[in-house]
């Protein structure tokens, strides 16, 4: 190595001023190889340079362990050519600059050490296989590649820039450690230990990737402007920031843990595991998506002003969703303490609420929703799937029950429709109540209401279907119960608190459950106003009846029509078939027999007895007369039909009156 004494003597006058670039300690050999075809220039004391003949080996050896081998100025630097290699196995510590765009390798046991002050910038391949620490700034430059191997440690106490086209690369069994400022603008890919206790900035552009078997940890801030993939385990205790325009993506197989705070501006993708156990929002303009086969466990509070999307399994104790939170077909999304829609909450898969759910704006089911829990609808809540209410379920504005819907009450559930809801059954929906169903509101049925035995409704609101079919096998009282149309039946009891039942025209009442071979009892329990159709099946042993524990009042088209269904009644027989407190109208009933052929031989009659009850009896057919007589005879039962017409019937004062009859004619 040349030198010349003029040199030494100005290091010894101007030492306050020299920094040591490197320190060779004991036993080690810094070796510089060059390749043919190319020179390489190494810039040692200040005014001083080393040649380099092409294809030749230089090597310097150091006897003394405090011996400076190369001592330059805060103006000097180190520069590492193109095809220059550098291997460091003992220490190697830079105060200055220190340039590699060739290889520069720190190898295992060695020490590679950038001070306060100092600036170690790669464009090259820089390789650590022992520990590398950082004081100063370190730069992997475009074209750059730095690699921290299995074994190797990366400690970073100041900045670490990879910038735009540079990859800084953490090897399985590598472990990389930042302390102050990380900023990734190119490639970063862990498949070590990264761990981030200040500040990390994955700028936009950028890619850094967690990889299967990869462990990164952030303890303090880490902002993500770039792509963030996380395909091993992502642990976060600190803030962690996905911020306009960056993607964080937590794959299949991956974890990703926030314990303390996560915020997402960007677009968030899991198909692995995501853990919140503190706090995470998605904010609005943001997107976060839990994919099929993903899981999102949340066990602390999970806000979403922007748009959350579940195909996979979400679970929450607490949630709150200010934006749109959609649960797409084959998710499943499970409440287990609380939550609260202040805006859009759409269900096409699973809804599963467990504790409470409370609706203060929209939510639209096309899926299943299970309460087993508290569900309270504030707002609008309409049901185009299957909605089924195990414990309670209050609605104070609008419950809507689509076509093709289902909504179930359970037997040890109650729906609350309070005094301002609305809860409205369309025509080919099934509402079906197994519990109580208390309306002060309005209940609206155009399609298939159902009361089983064990159900109850009850309340001071109001009744009214359009269409559709009612079936009570347990209780219905409202304060005004409408039939306009559609269908009445069941065994149970139909009572109005307020005003008297009313059943129009276009409405049939069948007693029992309204099929062949299969009788009943229908009971109203208030007075009622008649203008529809009433349907008696009559049997060998039993037969279909009415029982109203009020008035009755027939009105002009009134029908009353039998159904024999195989049976064959006998001269003389008779069937009590309506058991009323009062009956008016009486004369403005019409009757029906389509079935009672005229080869049995029978004509019948319908009575009004003294104790206000309808009596169906069947007598002989009169024997056919000769035309003559048979005018005559019409003549009679036209005299008969008018009298009848005209007159009116008062209650007997007691059952053992005589019967008021009205004869009809033989079918």
């Amino acid at each position: 190595m040349a030198s010349n004494n003029s040199d030494k003597k100005y290091h010894k006058q101007d030492h306050k001023r020299v920094l040591r670039l490197a320190r060779l300690t004991r036993a080690i050999r810094l070796t510089l190889a060059v390749g043919a075809g190319t020179a390489a220039l190494v810039s040692a004391p200040a005014q001083a340079q080393i040649g380099c003949p092409i294809g030749s080996l230089v090597s310097l050896d150091v006897a003394d362990s405090n011996a400076v081998a190369c001592e330059i100025t805060a103006a000097g630097q180190l520069d590492i050519l193109t095809i220059g290699e550098l291997s460091n196995s003992a220490s190697l510590i830079n105060f200055g600059t220190l340039n590699n765009s060739g290889t520069l390798a720190n190898l295992p046991g060695a020490t590679l050490s950038n001070q306060p002050g100092g600036s170690l910038n790669n464009s090259g391949s820089l390789i650590n296989d022992g520990a590398l620490g950082n004081a100063g700034i370190v730069t992997n430059q475009a074209g750059g590649t730095l690699t921290n191997r299995a074994g190797g440690t990366l400690n970073n106490n100041y900045v670490l820039l990879n910038y735009s086209g540079g990859a800084l690369i953490n090897q399985s069994g590598g472990s990389v450690t930042n302390n102050y400022i990380l900023a990734n603008a190119g490639t970063l890919n862990n498949s070590g230990s990264l761990t981030s206790n200040t500040f990390m900035i994955n700028q936009s552009g950028a890619s850094l990737v967690n990889q299967s078997g990869g462990t990164f940890a952030n303890t303090n801030y880490v902002t993500n402007y770039g792509s963030l993939t996380n395909a091993g385990a992502l642990n976060n205790t600190g803030d962690f920031f996905n911020e306009v325009g960056a993607t964080l993506t937590n794959q299949s197989g991956a974890t990703l843990s926030d314990i303390y705070r996560l915020y997402n501006y960007g677009k968030f993708y899991n198909s692995g595991l995501l853990t919140n156990t503190s706090k995470l929002v998605n904010e609005a303009g943001a997107t976060l998506v839990n994919q099929s086969g993903g899981t999102l466990s949340n066990s602390n509070y999970l806000t979403n002003y922007g748009t959350l999307t579940n195909s996979g399994s979400l679970t929450t104790q607490s949630m709150y969703n200010g934006g749109t939170l959609s649960n797409q077909s084959g998710g499943t999304l499970t409440s287990g303490f609380s939550l609260y829609n202040f805006g859009r909450l759409d269900n096409a898969g699973t809804l599963n609420n467990n504790a409470r759910l409370v609706n203060l704006d929209t939510v639209t089911n096309n899926g299943t929703v299970v309460n087993s829990g508290t569900l309270i609808n504030y707002r609008t809540l309409t049901n185009a799937g299957s909605l089924t209410n195990n414990q309670n379920l209050n609605n104070y504005v609008t419950l809507t029950n689509q076509s093709g819907a289902t909504l179930a009450n359970g037997s040890a559930a109650t729906l609350n429709n309070s005094s301002t809801g609305a809860l409205n059954n369309a025509a080919g929906a099934v509402l079906s109540n197994a519990g109580s169903l208390i309306s002060s509101g309005t209940l609206n049925n155009s399609g298939s209401f159902e009361v089983t035995a064990s159900g109850t409704v009850s309340g001071s609101g109001s009744f009214t279907q359009s269409a559709g079919a009612t079936r009570v096998d347990g209780s219905l009282t409202q304060a005004a119960i409408t039939f306009s149309g559609g269908s009445v039946t069941g065994e149970g009891v139909i009572t109005s608190s307020g005003v008297p039942i009313a059943i129009h025209a276009l409405t049939s009442i069948d007693p029992g459950n309204g099929v062949s071979d299969i009788f009943g009892t229908l009971s109203f329990g208030s007075d009622v106003s008649f203008d529809g159709t009433m349907n008696f099946e009559l049997g060998l042993f039993s037969f279909d009846t009415i029982d109203i524990l009020g008035s009755i009042d027939f009105g002009p088209n009134s029908v009353i029509t039998f159904s024999l269904n195989g049976y064959q009644p006998g001269i003389g027989e008779s069937i009590d078939f309506l058991f009323a407190q009062h009956v008016t109208g009486f004369d403005d009933i019409m009757y029906s027999f389509p079935d009672l052929a005229p080869g049995l031989g029978l004509a019948y009659e319908v009575l009004l007895t003294p104790d206000w009850d309808l009596k169906l009896k069947f007598t002989a057919a009169p024997v056919p007369l000769p035309a003559s007589a048979w005018l005559f005879g019409c003549g009679l039962v036209g005299l008969a039909v008018v009298s009848r017409r005209k007159s009116t019937v008062a209650r007997p004062p007691l059952r053992t009156g005589a019967s008021n009859k009205a004869g009809v004619s033989a079918s």
